[in-house]
């Protein structure tokens, strides 16, 4: 086993979270929900830079904040506090042996110098005054802003790092990332349309249509718009903009997800039904 601890902070359930690992084999124990799997994730996204197969860049979610710092974050700005919002660390600490002297130095959170890798989700300073501007009005506040958030990746030696230059590979085998998972979320909505009466499901559908008509009307998105009339241009002769599908093929049930605990079915872990 070449990885000896990993260090996991504000990633989803782990809010300070340590673990020293065996040089043979390993085996993590626990009820369900505790964890297990969200632990392998994170050792994987350290060593890998990927998350869901996918560079963790174009992965960036609030749900993968630990809530209590999302929540506490909250009730900071909404207090009237100029609070800097959570980040996220994930250490995985490996043998001092030769294999990884290109990643020896004491760039980690415990000051160690061996061997290891560092991802940190967190505020990126180059948007210091579009976050101040955010702050303008807290009660909008409702999550982690994450389009103001950048991924570093890092060896112990502080150099950054790319697929290659990590000399460890992983096999992340995740069987819940499969078509029986989305077969469960769809019988989950299933369940919700068929406990929604009638009058219920005309609601959520016209709800949900005219919050989708509603984002074209956004300021943000009229002058985004208003630049792509101009630069479009160049590529075509009509008007081109951005919105959202408000045609019957985007239906709420394709579109909207089931939340467990406030955590989309998605990000969490496998539903546990009552018998």
């Amino acid at each position: 086993m070449a990885i000896t601890k990993a260090v996991v902070r504000n990633y989803k359930c782990f809010r300070d979270f340590v673990v020293e690992l065996n040089s043979d084999v390993n085996i993590i124990v626990g009820d369900n929900e505790a964890g297990k799997s969200t632990l392998l994730e994170a050792i994987n996204l350290a060593l890998t830079g990927r998350l869901n197969g996918r560079s963790v860049q174009y992965q960036l979610s609030p749900y993968l904040f630990n809530l209590s710092a999302v929540e506490e974050y909250l009730t900071a700005v909404r207090s009237g506090k100029k609070e800097m919002p959570p980040s996220i660390l994930i250490e995985v600490y490996l043998k001092n042996q030769d294999d990884f002297a290109s990643l020896l130095g004491t760039m980690n959170s415990e000051r160690e110098n061996v061997p290891g890798v560092r991802l940190s989700i967190e505020f990126d300073d180059s948007y210091a005054e579009e976050y101040r501007r955010y702050l303008g009005n807290p009660d909008k506040v409702r999550t982690v802003p994450i389009e103001y958030y950048k991924v570093s990746w890092c060896s112990f030696a502080d150099s950054f790092l790319t697929t290659r230059s990590v000399p460890v590979r992983t096999a992340l085998l995740d069987v819940s990332d499969s078509p029986r998972s989305f077969g469960t979320e769809s019988y989950i909505l299933d369940i919700i349309d068929s406990i929604l009466d009638e009058q219920h499901r005309v609601d959520l559908s016209l709800e949900f249509r005219q919050l989708k008509e509603q984002f074209s009307l956004k300021q943000a998105i009229q002058s985004i718009n208003s630049y792509l009339q101009q630069k479009g241009q160049e590529i075509t002769d009509k008007e081109l903009s951005v919105s959202v599908d408000v045609s019957g093929k985007t239906s709420w049930e394709k579109t909207l997800t089931a939340y467990l605990d406030n955590v989309p079915f998605s990000s969490g872990s496998m539903l546990q039904f009552r018998t």
